[in-house]
């Protein structure tokens, strides 16, 4: 339930749909995908069909801690079998191991007691972090957008406006990373999903992340990729522009029709 509450105060939930849901993609994917897809149906299958019989047991008044293990531990998998994606982030796991592993040791606690006060601390870390997170993604959103705007504003200026953005090259040079630095940052980092940035674009390697344009797109901007070759070449050339915020962060290269957005080095 803190899960699910948290992520309903992420503005991302539309891009992260896009960017995983295999179910609604089934017709689009390659066959390795489609294979990938069906296992994993039929695994939300078999989860579902211990889940049934967890609860006729549990009726019955049969024992079920030995069921009940097998379906904490099944659920790292849940983000799979909700999705419909044979390969979930690893950030996602580790986010959902948190909880696993606050439920097992919940489990001891149960039983001997002793671990009662450690299971509730890691309960509410983890309830803790989790809301801290959202707050994070919040922030990594709006910072996104401001840049989505300074970005259009600028290309505004050179009178470059739609359909011309389709033939405008937009590079962006090096991420983002103030602000990703702290052990509150490293513990979400290590426990949650990793989402801890000041913006989204910088997870993927810079000069080859799809993700400014993608966000840029889903808000009906749909500048031109560049290719390896351009982007590499703009890194050398315009090393020496300042970091955005400045605004001579931003530049224009007439030649090539190319916007320059320096972030970082």
């Amino acid at each position: 339930m803190v899960y699910k509450l948290s992520a309903l105060m992420i503005h991302y939930s539309t891009y992260g749909n896009e960017t995983y849901m295999m179910w609604t993609q089934l017709g689009t994917v390659g066959g390795l995908q489609k294979v990938g897809a069906v296992v994993i149906a039929m695994l939300a299958i078999a989860y579902a069909a211990l889940v049934i019989l967890t609860i006729l047991r549990y009726r019955a008044g049969a024992k079920i801690d030995g069921l009940l293990l097998v379906l904490l531990l099944g659920s790292i998998l849940t983000f799979n079998m909700a999705f419909g994606n044979i390969k979930a982030a690893p950030r996602v796991y580790f986010g959902t191991f948190s909880v696993v592993f606050a439920g097992i040791v919940y489990s001891f606690a149960k039983k001997g007691k002793e671990f009662k006060y450690l299971s509730v601390a890691l309960t509410i870390v983890s309830m803790i972090l989790t809301f801290s997170l959202s707050q994070k993604a919040n922030a990594s959103y709006a910072n996104d957008v401001v840049l989505m705007h300074d970005v259009v504003a600028f290309a505004t200026q050179n009178k470059i406006l739609t359909p011309a953005e389709k033939e405008t090259n937009l590079v962006f040079i090096g991420q983002s990373q103030v602000g990703n630095q702290g052990i509150i940052h490293k513990l979400q980092d290590i426990f949650i999903t990793g989402a801890t940035r000041t913006t989204f674009f910088q997870f993927d390697p810079p000069l080859t992340s799809v993700r400014p344009y993608d966000f840029l797109k889903i808000h009906g901007h749909d500048f031109k990729i560049p290719d390896q070759e351009l982007r590499a070449k703009a890194a050398v050339m315009y090393s020496e522009l300042p970091d955005y915020p400045n605004h001579q962060s931003m530049t224009f290269e007439t030649e090539t029709k190319t916007i320059i957005v320096k972030l970082s080095n």
